[in-house]
């Protein structure tokens, strides 16, 4: 389940203070100033200074054997205020629910992104935590990609030390957070709480769901699309998202180690675009047990507006359709949703919310007794 926004983050090293997102308008302008707390400068250290050593694999023509981006949107700069305030732009794409929500429809579509996401606990690295009314996926990697609040159901009363719990389990382990908020999220103010416990709201994306449509498709010249079958496409999809969404290379490293893990054959499936023998574009399909999911559409931008991201959505719900489903969610930036639409996907049936906390000191954090003796054991329920 990858939004759109995380595709843009570029994490850079930043001293000692305060996070606050700001996103780059276009190539040319300079973002302002920005600053992180201890916690998250030490996350972002780790990271960077990880040594990455080449996988030794086939690298396709004109992409980095250490995934090295080669043409990216602009990047996105981490944010965590205290307080943010929420401009007009942020509570226009904070519309949640719609006037009229299918609530049976939206848990569906709930359950296929959590369901997505649960298939990566293949990889060692990753861990699914289940408390009362919470569902999240933790990791050691600091990236809020693998550290992320999929399911919430939380009452009133104890839903504020829910997430001071959630954040004293991210800063024991040194690692951001992301976290999604649906309609059906509880409790109904959850995005409030977020924001004043140190999160940042990080936009929204419009959640496309419906009966796969039939869909006729122009030929673009040179343009082949085949599903990664080994490592040698998997690394050429994994370079092309890398580049695509601006991941830093060692985010881009576990992201490749991670669908190695979850494998070719079972619910995901992923396909590489070629444009003259030059890898340019990548999407992937979830088959879950209610409906499919297409996720991670990716053009790089030296082949956008060809026509290669409508090719490469097509090519995953005709392989939906293939393998018996007729329901499909997709998610979708705001700059995206004319093109699902034109597909055929008329019903925006919510919004998903995602909030980003990059770590740091709270003084809302309320440590957990096991905090300092050992690393939590959040499976456990």
């Amino acid at each position: 389940m990858l939004s759109s926004s995380l595709r843009d983050h570029k994490i850079d090293h930043l001293p000692d203070g305060i996070f606050r997102a700001v996103a780059c308008d276009d190539d040319r302008a300079e973002p302002r100033v920005v600053e992180g707390d201890r916690c998250r400068r030490r996350a972002v250290e780790q990271m960077q200074s990880h040594a990455i050593a080449p996988y030794g694999g086939p690298a396709h023509p004109g992409v980095g054997p250490e995934f090295q981006p080669i043409g990216s949107s602009p990047p996105l700069h981490w944010a965590n205020s205290r307080k943010k305030p929420i401009s007009a732009r942020l509570a226009h794409h904070m519309r949640m629910p719609l006037e009229t929500p299918n609530n049976d429809l939206i848990g569906m579509l709930e359950h296929v992104a959590v369901e997505s996401c649960l298939a990566w606990e293949a990889w060692p690295r990753i861990e699914v935590c289940r408390k009362p009314g919470l569902l999240w996926i933790a990791s050691d990697v600091p990236f809020p990609l693998f550290n992320c609040v999929l399911k919430a159901r939380l009452t009133g009363e104890d839903a504020g030390l829910q997430i001071d719990g959630i954040q004293a389990e991210a800063a024991f382990r040194g690692v951001p957070i992301s976290w999604y908020v649906t309609p059906l999220s509880r409790p109904a103010n959850l995005g409030e709480l977020l924001l004043e416990r140190g999160f940042a709201f990080d936009g929204g994306a419009a959640a496309f769901a419906g009966t796969i449509p039939e869909i006729e498709m122009e030929e673009v010249p040179g343009l082949s699309i085949a599903r990664v079958m080994d490592r040698e496409a998997l690394f050429g999809w994994c370079s092309v998202l890398t580049a695509a969404f601006g991941f830093p290379p060692t985010v881009g490293h576990s992201w490749f180690e991670m669908h190695e893990a979850v494998g070719f054959i079972g619910g995901w499936r992923h396909y590489l675009a070629l444009l003259d023998g030059q890898p340019v574009g990548a999407s992937s399909l979830f088959a879950g047990k209610k409906m499919a999911l297409v996720a991670n559409v990716a053009v790089l931008s030296k082949a956008r507006r060809k026509g290669i991201g409508t090719a490469l959505t097509v090519a995953a719900l005709r392989d939906a359709r293939s393998l018996g489903q007729d329901q499909a969610a997709i998610f979708s930036s705001e700059m995206g949703e004319g093109v699902y639409r034109r597909l055929g996907f008329e019903e925006v049936v919510c919004r998903m919310n995602l909030y980003i906390w990059a770590g740091g000191d709270s003084p809302r954090i309320v440590p957990s007794p096991r905090l300092g003796q050992e690393p939590h054991r959040c499976c456990e329920l």
